[in-house]
């Protein structure tokens, strides 16, 4: 019988204060609307919420602790996007591959390209000149003003 690595995520909502996981733990979930997404355990270490449906960038010298991206993050520091609120102090877990809800300040448009955008995690399309490197996946649909909007995550592992 062959060996299933695979481990999957049964509650990709929930949070605690208790380590659920190993430091760098990917798991599998398979959304009822978004599909297959790949999900990553982080800890929020902020000083304050991580508000759902915002990128997280890893702590300098981290591999678990995480807070808000700022402006044009570079890819290779992207942890993922919550899925809830993750409390100061706690861990939880982002999708780091798939589809998923994100934040956007402004007016996007389909298939552009994702970068991230100020200083609480959000994103927008306005392409950073000379960084494509800050590339995070795709607008799946477009939106006007700022809200929640689907996002194709492009594999950050």
């Amino acid at each position: 019988m062959p060996y299933n690595d695979k481990v999957f995520l049964d509650f990709p909502d929930e949070t605690t204060t208790e380590k659920p996981a190993a430091t760098g733990e990917i798991r599998e979930f398979i959304h009822p609307t978004y599909g297959k997404q790949l999900y990553r355990l982080v800890r929020n270490t902020s000083g304050g919420v991580i508000l759902a449906g915002r990128v997280t960038i890893y702590a300098s010298g981290s591999s678990l602790n995480v807070t808000y991206s700022g402006t044009n993050a570079i890819a290779a520091s992207i942890a993922g996007i919550t899925v809830v609120n993750i409390p100061d102090d706690s861990y939880g877990w982002v999708v780091c591959s798939g589809q998923v809800v994100g934040a956007t300040q402004n007016d996007v448009d389909a298939d552009d390209p994702v970068f991230t955008i100020g200083a609480a995690g959000q994103t927008d399309d306005a392409t950073p000149g000379g960084i494509e490197h800050c590339v995070l996946g795709i607008y799946v649909e477009g939106r006007v003003g700022p809200g929640a909007v689907p996002i194709r995550v492009s594999g950050i592992m």
